[in-house]
């Protein structure tokens, strides 16, 4: 086995436990949904989360293509790249164990127990401070790791991404977190779309 076999076996692994565990949830969720109803937005997310989380399965793919040795730092900040989208992921589908015991210690039973829009934030919004930091945290990896430039297009979406996340996580209006949304989805798609296996391995990326 190569080194990079060893690396993407790792981060397949991770992003693997990170999935079931995800998808699990949202199952637990769905069933509890007479009870305790889940909000739109929860299932938005977690097909957005997915896709990100896709994205970088399938990039990772091609990193053989253009870092040939790897070193245990380099390593390092792959799997905590990964590692923070799957912490995303867990946090995106609200766990009613949590919140019910959250709410009964604030006193604000009623305010985040029968809200699904006010569940979903509880910790919605810290899923959304961590993909924000996933997508800062791939921004200064592709400068100082891949030699992309600060101001690159590539680079600077990540930056867009970022900004997107950091002002619905500032925001408690339904209305805004709905048009933040689509306005994530649309640019998602276009960095994705960008950001594809054949992009990473053109000859002559990457500054070489």
């Amino acid at each position: 086995m190569s080194i990079f076999e060893y690396v993407i076996s790792f981060v397949l692994v991770v992003v693997a436990l990170a999935l079931t565990t995800m998808l699990g949830d949202l199952v637990r969720a769905f069933r509890q949904r007479a009870v305790r109803p889940v909000h739109w937005l929860v299932f938005v997310w977690v097909v957005l989360v997915l896709s990100w989380q896709y994205q970088l399965l399938w990039a990772a793919f091609e990193l053989h293509q253009i870092q040939r040795d790897w070193t245990a730092v380099e390593f390092g900040l792959l799997i905590g790249l990964t590692l923070v989208l799957c912490v995303a992921g867990r946090l995106v589908v609200p766990d009613c164990s949590q919140e019910s015991f959250a709410a009964h210690m604030e006193g604000a039973r009623s305010k985040i127990g029968e809200d699904p829009f006010r569940r979903f934030l509880f910790n919605g919004r810290w899923a959304l401070a961590c993909l924000a930091g996933y997508f800062i945290f791939g921004y200064f990896i592709n400068v100082f790791l891949f030699n992309i430039g600060f101001f690159d297009p590539i680079n600077v979406e990540d930056l867009v991404l970022a900004a997107l996340l950091l002002i619905l996580i500032c925001s408690r209006s339904e209305t805004t977190w709905i048009i933040g949304t689509g306005l994530f989805i649309v640019a998602s798609i276009v960095a994705i779309l960008v950001l594809t296996p054949i992009r990473y391995g053109s000859p002559g990326y990457f500054g070489s």
